[in-house]
């Protein structure tokens, strides 16, 4: 988990998010969600590994990134890059949650997508896995100004939560982040409740099946 006043606190090799020293493997799956208070930018990919972006709310409350990727050899720690306003404005009052998921399908099978002014974070239900071999279900809550650490839905473990304080919001508002997952055996959809923390503002989910 990571929290950043803006940007500029990740949009180098050198603040890249670690997760060589985590232990990411060749296969591994990544995933990182971000959220912020306030945004300001034109685009927003990833270096140091490729990575999908599947979610992206744009310069909206929240600001809301999601991308996933399977490490390769010769990847390195993944960093932001950022266009649009300097890197202290594109993302500001920011938390994010970074996780690594091992033995998962090596490609999306689908995913839902879910937003709400006010409440927490509540992922859609999710549709068929289209197999009946093993998968799983990760779920990332993005939530405006409140912060809170979230707590999974009834049935998924989480695998991280951060949010910002009164350091890292830097003068304004802030923000909070959850990541939680869930293996399963069966091909049918899955119904999902809202993260738990208290907190009830504007919000974006998603919940992806690989």
């Amino acid at each position: 988990t990571r929290t950043e006043s803006d940007e500029q606190g990740i949009d180098s090799s050198s603040e890249a998010i670690d997760v060589v020293s985590a232990g990411v493997q060749v296969g591994d799956l990544v995933v990182i969600a971000i959220t912020a208070d306030i945004a300001g930018y034109t685009s927003m990919s990833v270096q140091g590994m490729t990575m999908t972006k599947i979610l992206d709310s744009g310069n909206s409350t929240p600001a809301s990134l999601v991308f996933y990727g399977f490490w390769a050899s010769g990847n390195s720690n993944p960093y932001l890059d950022g266009s649009g306003e300097s890197a202290t404005n594109r993302l500001r009052a920011m938390s994010s949650v970074t996780g690594i998921f091992r033995n998962t399908s090596s490609s999306l099978l689908t995913s839902n997508t879910e937003s709400g002014s006010s409440g927490m974070p509540d992922p859609d239900s999710i549709g068929v896995s289209y197999s009946a071999n093993r998968s799983i279900i990760i779920c990332t809550g993005h939530l405006d100004d409140d912060e809170v650490f979230m707590t999974a839905p009834s049935g998924f473990t989480m695998a991280g939560t951060s949010k910002t304080n009164s350091t890292s919001r830097d003068g304004i508002t802030g923000s909070s982040t959850g990541m939680c997952y869930k293996i399963t055996t069966s091909s049918a959809s899955e119904y999902i409740n809202a993260f738990g923390g208290g907190g009830s503002d504007a919000h974006d989910a998603i919940a992806m099946r690989f």
